[in-house]
């Protein structure tokens, strides 16, 4: 056995290491998909066949057959590596072109849902899924009627355009779902204008100020941290990071700069990014049953309450909820008339209780301390003993 042949096989030993630790990660990343797909959000129980998200269940199983095969082919050649050392890429690097097209797509799809179904954000997009598609063909065609061994052959033009125009849409793809969550929830913050205190769950008013209200819960992005008391930018940029699969567009790049550099080494790294894919796909699907997290469906009970819901998830359907903004301190006016009903701001007292006392000389207010800490507003209206102003006895 040659040298050369000597280092591939090492590569290929590295390659299956990382893939198997990869494939490790992706079976911890299932359970929780699991929630999503057959368990109802209401009851915790399992779900009728309508309520089965379909589409994505046929994605997860081809993404979890796709791995398994991978892991299991990849030993299984590497025990048989003696008679034919480079026959291990012939038969998998076909259905690992598949699946990066599969991935590439459902990233599409998600872009797609997350600009509210706008047909100019995606078109570049999908031309460039399209694009790839074709070469993908044209690089399988060459492969297999010209009996091409290895992916670094006659085929390597062909394959740089494949691995450019999915990096180029792969980038695209995720800066763009990326940029809309950032923006999104910096416009969540000016819009309600309120300090990260009264955004958490609970915060009372008082009296002293009593327009100040705890803003209601973000329709677009919430993203609370563990202690609740609001969103934190530490989870934002993991909310953006998960949604956007930034997972595989890294791996993804990684791979296209070893095919580039036309070094053995990215025989590994397809490897590890078939086990990326199919992370990053799990990691956006468990994403939607995370703890506090509102259901997709806009017809269920947490959507309409507006509670921690937002239209950035992959499988949200595109709500237009109104925003109603919450009555402002700014003026007498707003207190005494406020134009949202605040079932905690102090009722006034009844009339009878109240008698108003009007005489020639005016009004005026004086402060008695008749104890400490203990302030009372009196009005004086006449001069005889016991006399009483807004129902409270003074001692003269």
């Amino acid at each position: 056995m040659s040298d050369s042949d000597t280092a591939f096989l090492r590569i290929q030993t590295w390659g299956l290491s990382l893939a198997s630790a990869a494939f490790g990660l992706y079976l911890v990343s299932c359970p929780p998909c699991f929630r999503v797909l057959f368990l109802s959000r209401e009851d915790k129980r399992c779900g009728t066949l309508c309520k089965i998200k379909w589409p994505v269940l046929v994605l997860f199983v081809l993404f979890l057959a796709k791995t398994t095969s991978s892991v299991a082919l990849h030993l299984v050649q590497n025990l048989e590596v003696a008679a034919d050392p480079l026959s291990i890429s012939r038969y998998t690097y076909t259905t690992n072109l598949i699946e990066i097209v599969l991935g590439s797509g459902f990233l599409v799809y998600r872009s797609w849902l997350t600009f509210q179904r706008s047909l100019r954000v995606v078109l570049l997009s999908a031309l460039l899924w399209v694009g790839g598609t074709v070469v993908m063909c044209l690089v399988v065609r060459v492969d297999r009627v010209d009996a091409v061994d290895g992916i670094l052959a006659q085929s390597r033009r062909l394959g740089l355009v494949f691995w450019a125009l999915f990096v180029a849409l792969n980038v695209f793809a995720t800066g763009a779902i990326a940029y809309r969550i950032l923006v999104q929830s910096a416009h969540t913050d000016e819009l309600y204008g309120a300090h990260e205190s009264l955004m958490a769950e609970g915060t009372q008013s008082t009296s002293t100020s009593p327009a100040k209200r705890t803003a209601p819960p973000p329709l677009i992005l919430r993203v609370a941290s563990r202690t609740g008391a609001g969103r934190t930018r530490a989870g934002i940029l993991k909310h953006a990071a998960i949604e956007s699969c930034l997972l595989s567009t890294l791996v993804l790049l990684a791979t296209f700069a070893l095919f580039a550099a036309d070094t053995e080494a990215v025989y590994a790294a397809i490897d590890v990014l078939v086990q990326a894919i199919g992370i990053a796909f799990n990691l956006v699907v468990a994403h939607d049953c995370r703890p506090g997290a509102a259901s997709a469906d806009p017809r269920s009970p947490s959507a309409r309450a507006g509670t921690d819901a937002h239209e950035l998830h992959a499988f949200a359907r595109p709500v237009r909820t109104p925003l109603s903004l919450v009555s402002r301190q700014s003026s007498g006016i707003d207190f005494a008339f406020p134009r949202v009903f605040d079932p905690r701001r102090p009722a006034p007292a009844p009339a009878a209780q109240q008698p108003q006392r009007q005489d020639s000389l005016g009004r005026s207010t004086r402060t008695v301390s008749s104890a400490p800490l203990e302030e009372l507003s009196v009005g004086i209206g006449s001069v005889d003993s016991g006399a009483t102003d807004y129902g409270v006895p003074v001692d003269r």
